[in-house]
């Protein structure tokens, strides 16, 4: 049953690009999470929260989304009306349908050649839809007009987003109740019940310079990551 004096939201994002989350990192290789980690969304939505109200202050962003209750966000199989499955869990076959990974050498400007040394690899998601959830007070009429005013923002998130990486869109918000879960769902639905677990909400301390930036080099389907220069405006 839903409590009361709460509401509950559902969030598909779209990937635009490949998602790179760094969970570590091995020698040359940093590897991803394969799933949107709910601070990885919290710090996003606390950058948006402050750039919506046209202050830039993070602090106040920071404090106004501290009482919301977030969950990761999964990748959503079979996307359409029908027959959509939400990626609980992961297995071999799974990391080797939704994870690859980009080698790539840094270069000397000066001669043009390879920096010795600098040769890495970045793993990265390139599942199309995600779904997430989260909760918030209902008395909070401006988090309701935030969180509805994203659908069909875009955005980036993760590691790499100098070079396209992590360029996502709001599908779909919409207010649902706790009991449309089904039993599969249920760690979904005792995170959104359980205020004193705050395993699914991480805050992070965070660079408003790194926030969104507004040249960057995008990733390209044929070419690969930084092969498309860009010139960025928040939409």
């Amino acid at each position: 049953m839903s409590e009361i004096g709460y509401k509950y939201f559902e969030i598909k994002l779209k990937a635009l690009s490949p998602i790179s989350i760094t969970k570590r990192t091995f020698t040359i290789l940093s590897e991803t999470y394969w799933f949107i980690p709910a601070w990885t969304m919290w710090n996003t939505f606390v950058k948006l929260f402050a750039l919506c109200k046209g202050n830039r202050n993070y602090e106040n962003a920071k404090n106004k989304l501290q009482s919301i209750r977030l969950t990761n966000f999964y990748i959503l199989e079979n996307n359409g009306l029908e027959n959509e499955k939400t990626l609980f869990s992961f297995d071999e076959s799974k990391h080797k349908k939704y994870i690859s990974s980009d080698l790539k050498n840094a270069i000397n400007p000066l001669s043009n050649t390879s920096l010795e040394g600098a040769l890495y690899e970045r793993e990265y998601i390139h599942a199309k839809n995600f779904i997430g959830w989260l909760k918030t007070d209902s008395s909070d009429s401006d988090l309701r007009e935030f969180f509805f005013g994203l659908k069909g923002k875009t955005f980036f998130i993760g590691a790499d987003k100098n070079t396209g990486f992590g360029k996502v869109k709001v599908e779909e918000i919409r207010e649902i109740q706790v009991e449309e879960f089904s039993s599969d769902e249920r760690e979904i639905q005792n995170c959104l019940l359980n205020p004193k677990n705050n395993n699914h909400l991480f805050p992070v301390e965070f660079d408003e310079k790194e926030i969104f930036p507004l040249t960057l080099r995008e990733w390209n389907e044929e070419k690969g990551s930084g092969m498309k220069i860009l010139c960025l405006s928040i939409s």
